[in-house]
């Protein structure tokens, strides 16, 4: 197991590596990135406690803390739970342990279409977090949430090459705020990558078809 300043200065070579290879973005740009037409937004606590602000007040609360998360979805009258989950804004690949030489690997990937470039990416410790960014949400209908996760699925099996070590979660799963502080006290990054997905091709490279 690495010790702690050996992890703080992989996360700063994954930095040099980022800023090669694409556009850092600041929190805001990032979240407007994402959420480019929302006012609220989910964001929950280490503790569980939910709530729904604008981009600018999540922001203000993640400010020198290590503890906000925010999610890729938006919930039907703010109430975070599966059943109320009303639209997606992004499939996030969550991946552990990345070292530089595997954000090198991807972008290389991502050159030479052999792996589906994300739209935003963060360095968010240990691991990296790669955003593919709907160019429309899409609403997430009961009969439309098997073939959703279905896409997820095969988004996360794509990036089984070595980078890392693939964390699956549900779709809805809230992910530590760009900016914020890791556990070892360094601010998570937000970068540019590439361009939005349509939902349809997304989901047809996994031989599936979203209604």
């Amino acid at each position: 197991m690495p010790k702690q300043n050996e992890l703080r200065e992989i996360f700063e070579a994954k930095n040099k590596e980022f800023q090669r290879r694409s556009k850092a973005l600041s929190p805001l740009e990032f979240y407007n990135a994402l959420f480019a037409d929302e006012t609220k937004v989910t964001v929950i606590e280490e503790d569980k406690t939910y709530h729904n602000l604008a981009i600018e007040e999540m922001l203000n609360l993640a400010t020198g803390r290590s503890d906000i998360y925010v999610c890729p979805t938006t919930f039907l009258r703010g109430y975070y739970s599966e059943a109320t989950m009303k639209s997606l804004y992004a499939f996030v690949v969550d991946l552990d342990g990345v070292v530089m030489g595997g954000v090198r690997g991807a972008f290389d990937l991502f050159d030479q279409s052999r792996l589906p470039r994300p739209t935003l990416m963060v360095n968010s410790g240990q691991g990296i977090h790669a955003y593919y960014v709907l160019k429309t949400p899409v609403e997430a209908y009961k009969r439309r949430k098997a073939a959703l996760r279905a896409t997820y699925d095969f988004l996360c099996s794509e990036w089984k090459f070595g980078a890392g070590v693939v964390d699956k979660h549900d779709i809805m799963q809230p992910f530590r705020v760009v900016g914020s502080y890791t556990k070892l006290g360094q601010q998570s990054t937000g970068w540019l990558v590439g361009d939005t997905w349509d939902i349809t091709d997304l989901a047809a490279r996994a031989s599936i078809e979203i209604d």
